[in-house]
């Protein structure tokens, strides 16, 4: 068991293990393209989300408990570019907290509130 997984994704590559799990997303094109590898990816059960703390802060009350702020912010955030960026296409949005695979998911929510301001909202479940 090796819990870095960069180093995992190294000593993969350098022959010294068989198996990594979750290879980092700017990792994966170099292990997908090796010729001496065997990749494989399918639709895990990793769900990434921003949490807010809504409660008071030093006798003040937190401005994320006004629902209209959180809206804000969910609108604010380009999920496409932190999927197409950061997680290099490796990753779709979705509105639950378990992804389609678990039992428990609620298809048909929206990944985030259409914008109301006439510019186009935040990518939705492709």
């Amino acid at each position: 068991m090796i819990p870095e997984v960069r180093r995992a994704a190294a000593l993969l590559r350098a022959g010294a293990v068989h198996l990594v799990l979750d290879v980092p997303a700017d990792e994966w094109d170099a292990v997908a393209r090796d010729p001496r590898l065997r990749a494989a990816a399918r639709p895990g059960l990793r769900v990434m989300y921003l949490g807010f703390n809504v409660l008071a802060d030093l006798g003040r009350a937190s401005p994320v408990r006004d629902p209209t702020v959180r809206r804000a912010i969910a609108e604010s955030i380009d999920r496409r570019e932190i999927i197409d960026g950061v997680l290099k296409g490796l990753a779709e949005p979705i509105a639950d907290f378990v992804p389609p695979e678990v039992f428990g998911h609620a298809p048909g929510l929206e990944a985030a509130p259409p914008s109301t301001e006439g510019r186009p909202g935040p990518a939705s479940r492709r």
